[in-house]
């Protein structure tokens, strides 16, 4: 009975252990009747232990797999797969089929398959699963976050902003949800909002190399050089082989120009007159 619950090997051993220990009371009990009743008590609670851990693992292991059969699969050979209806149907009838979902799974699961939607170019499926994690948790913070990408993808600007200031809300170190703020109001024009983004997701993350090298051409375009040079070393120390390494150390290069004078740089000396 054991052999047949208990699939680990370790507990299988322990059942080995208690077969030979029956074996041994049988034995003790031939040659001492009253040691042979104690030992034969603790053997009987042993046993009883043992099965009671067997059957609770094997109903654990059966709401598992009722679990796991009441939602497919999110991704199938790494393609976005066809059931998505079937996924969002089973959610919804998750108080009425009383099937205990382990939150987190399911928003793992739901996460999986919003972020193939979006590879797939299908952002409304992928904003309607990404809304559907954070109604499952409030503070996933994350959730809200790629729930605004799928939306500025789709061209709701306003919308989307207005989901990563929720995601700050929900978690104020977010550093990507204040660069993607930065980086819509610099489309809108307001300089001054982009930099105060760019500034705090560079406070919440400073190795956010994005954000250093466009908060330094703000402070190029206000003639800050300093301030431009101080960022434009820093994203070359992050990301010295990135798309924007070219454009960065040319922007340094005119940085440290302009700053010659201040860092008391000497201009070359002019060449010497040849005696005529």
């Amino acid at each position: 009975f054991l052999f047949g619950l208990l699939d680990d090997r370790r507990l299988g051993s322990a059942g080995l252990g208690l077969a030979l220990a029956t074996a041994l009371i049988v034995t003790i009990t031939d040659e001492d009747e009253a040691l042979g009743d104690v030992a034969f008590i603790w053997l009987l609670l042993a046993v009883s232990w043992f099965a009671a851990f067997a059957l609770s693992r094997k109903l654990e292991e059966a709401r598992e797999a009722e679990q796991r059969a009441a939602l497919p699969p999110p991704l199938a050979n790494g393609e976005l797969i066809t059931g998505i209806g079937t996924w969002l149907t089973a959610i919804d009838q998750k108080v009425a089929r009383r099937v205990d979902y382990d939150d987190i799974t399911l928003s793992c699961h739901l996460h999986d398959l919003a972020e193939a939607s979006g590879q797939a170019g299908d952002w409304k499926v992928a904003e309607q699963l990404y809304r559907r994690c954070a109604e499952i948790d409030p503070n996933d913070a994350l959730a809200l976050f790629d729930c605004a990408n799928a939306v500025r993808h789709q061209g709701r600007i306003d919308e989307a902003a207005s989901l990563y200031r929720l995601a700050i809300d929900v978690d104020p170190a977010l550093a990507e949800a204040w660069y993607e703020l930065g980086c819509l109001a610099y489309d809108r024009g307001d300089e001054r909002e982009a930099r105060a983004c760019y500034e705090r997701a560079l406070v919440r993350d400073p190795q956010h190399g994005d954000a250093a090298f466009r908060l330094a051409f703000l402070h190029l375009d206000r003639s800050e050089f300093r301030r431009a040079l101080a960022l434009f070393e820093h994203y070359l120390e992050l990301d010295g082989d990135g798309a924007h390494t070219d454009a960065a150390t040319k922007a340094a290069a005119l940085c440290r120009r302009q700053l010659a004078p201040e860092l008391g740089a000497e201009a070359p000396a002019p060449a010497e007159q040849a005696p005529s």
